[in-house]
């Protein structure tokens, strides 16, 4: 009963918040991710690997990719991290201002 009362909401509630509530800024130099102004990931434009869109009509995502480095903690458990943005109109258009060629390539085959 404690578990589905007091542990389960807390854990949910942490999720959520380091998911859906960072920010992430986008520069010349490539991205990076704060929560509470705290960075917590940060990826160069040349480290980005890979591009992916998620979603439907409600919500949409692009994720953007990065190979982890083999002495890493979870390099075998996940070979690659990712930073996730929902998309906007206004987003898409930040993103293609400041990303370098290749990965405006690989989001407009996949929008």
């Amino acid at each position: 009963m404690i578990i589905m009362l007091l542990i389960l909401p807390t854990f949910v509630l942490i999720y959520g918040i380091y998911n859906y509530c960072p920010k992430i800024e986008v520069t010349a130099e490539g991205m990076t991710k704060y929560l509470f102004g705290v960075k917590l990931k940060s990826y160069k434009w040349e480290e980005i690997t890979e591009v992916k869109t998620y979603g439907n009509i409600a919500a949409q995502t692009i994720s953007f990719y990065k190979n982890r480095k083999e002495n890493s903690m979870f390099y075998k458990i996940k070979k690659k991290e990712r930073i996730f943005i929902y998309c906007s109109e206004k987003k898409i258009k930040i993103i293609k201002h400041f990303a370098p060629e290749y990965i405006i390539e690989q989001l407009d085959k996949k929008i």
